[in-house]
């Protein structure tokens, strides 16, 4: 017996069953031959009714087992490997062969005849023991099965199953970890940005390997960082977590001959800061009194200025005069006028004015002044 154990099965044959040894695990994997010859097309299709597969050769200590395990056969036994579009191919897993896993006899393969498109093993052969031939399909050989200890569930679903001779083995895909790769790689947990949002995607749990989340900022604040991150096979985040960064605003000055108050809620003038500007006394406003720091990081309205102003405008325009001003003005403006039209009436009365020059005569009487002769202008005596 070899260093593993060993556990009863049978073989196949055209009189019935008899007892053969196969290897043993904790899931027995086990290796069965007919004892009828067939074609390669044959010999799997037995093996896929009653075991697996034609055998699929992993390493060479399966090779050393079946050769102690494997009775002697002159025709030898057909295995899981055919040239496929001129590759050879594991069937049970359409798999290329790799180099590394060749075991090729002396001089193999050689395709004799261009018809060699299967392979056999020898077993117990003098030459070449345990190594395989390319042989054309048609022949008749014993064919050389095994019953896999590979279930769909073996490996949980994140791995790909490998049979070994008394058990199996997971290779495991990115991310996942384990015997059966029941664990999944874990990533620091992320936090949603201040100002802004976080939606995430947990394919294999919370913040483990394939979590996806994306950011994003509300109104009035954009991203600094990328907007997507992505958790990798070895616990590392594929961006560091963003921030959402109010936008600003370029602060606005106080006008000339008055004043501003701005208000704040999220930072100095930035998004919904709000300013409003006042006058001094004597001035007036030109534009608007209220400005707010948009989305866009522009103002709503330009910064007014201040103006000087009539004083008498400026009251009747703002309500503040007292409603017996207008009334007194016109009272007193009618007085004054009066006055002088009484004067001027005086000053008629009193007769004419004569003034004589070279003769003529400048007569002023009442409201009549007449002109007598062709003389000059009269002068004041």
């Amino acid at each position: 017996l070899s260093e593993f154990l060993q556990c009863a099965g049978t073989i196949l044959g055209t009189e019935g069953q008899s007892e053969f040894l196969a290897h043993q695990g904790t899931d027995c994997w086990t290796y069965h031959y007919s004892e009828k010859l067939m074609n390669w097309q044959s010999a799997r299709k037995f093996c896929q009714e009653n075991y697996t597969d034609l055998v699929a050769i992993q390493n060479k200590r399966e090779i050393e087992y079946l050769e102690k395990t494997v009775p002697f056969n002159r025709h030898y036994y057909w295995i899981g490997i055919r040239k496929i579009r001129n590759t050879w191919t594991w069937v049970g897993t359409n798999k290329p062969l790799a180099a590394e896993a060749e075991n090729w006899g002396t001089g193999e393969p050689n395709n004799k005849k261009s018809r060699e498109d299967c392979v056999e093993i020898y077993i117990k052969r003098t030459r070449d023991s345990g190594r395989w031939n390319d042989d054309a399909c048609h022949k008749r050989k014993a064919a050389l099965c095994y019953t896999a200890s590979c279930q769909p569930g073996s490996c949980s679903g994140h791995g790909e199953c490998v049979e070994t001779i008394n058990n199996h083995t997971c290779s495991c895909d990115a991310g996942h970890y384990g015997p059966q790769c029941q664990f999944v790689v874990q990533c620091a947990a992320l936090e949603t940005p201040e100002l802004g949002s976080m939606v995430c995607t947990h394919p294999f749990g919370t913040f483990s390997f394939g979590s996806q989340c994306a950011f994003n900022c509300s109104e009035g604040t954009h991203l600094a960082g990328m907007e997507e991150a992505h958790c990798g096979p070895f616990g590392n985040w594929s961006s560091l977590e963003p921030t959402c960064h109010v936008i600003q605003c370029e602060p606005p000055t106080a006008p000339d001959l008055g004043s501003m108050d701005c208000t704040h809620p999220l930072a100095n003038f930035s998004f919904t800061s709000t300013c409003t500007f006042s006058c001094s006394e004597g001035t007036e406003l030109s534009g608007e009194k209220r400005t707010v720091c948009g989305s866009s990081g522009l103002w709503s309205s330009p910064p007014p200025i201040c103006q000087q102003s009539d004083r008498s405008f400026s009251m009747i325009k703002e309500g503040d005069y007292n409603p017996l001003f207008i009334p007194v003005a016109v009272i007193v403006t009618a007085f004054s006028g009066l006055a002088f039209i009484i004067w001027l009436a005086r000053r008629l009365r009193k007769g004419m004015v004569k003034t004589t020059t070279r003769g003529s005569i400048l007569v002023l009487h009442s409201h009549l002044i007449q002109k007598k002769g062709s003389l000059p202008e009269p002068a004041c005596l």
